[in-house]
């Protein structure tokens, strides 16, 4: 039995981005937001929520060892969208 079948795969606006990072970053501000909702262009909302939680880590990882303040999240969270 043969099965043939598409799967469209959606990617959401970045105003849409935006909303979806504002539930997983809800620190940062509307404008920080659409810069990192324009700068994800193909990226879905699990990719989104994968970016703030590595973003998470980083920052946690650089408080714990003593090389970031707190207030250091927002740049944690924009360097891991220019890597990715």
């Amino acid at each position: 039995m043969k099965l043939c079948f598409s799967l469209l795969s959606l990617h959401p606006p970045s105003s849409c981005r935006a909303d979806i990072l504002r539930q997983y970053a809800r620190h940062l501000g509307d404008a920080q937001l659409l810069a990192i909702a324009a700068a994800t262009p193909g990226m879905a909302g699990r990719d989104l929520r994968d970016v703030c939680e590595q973003a998470e880590r980083r920052w946690a990882s650089k408080v714990r060892l003593g090389e970031a303040v707190e207030s250091a999240l927002a740049v944690a969270l924009a360097s891991v969208v220019w890597v990715v």
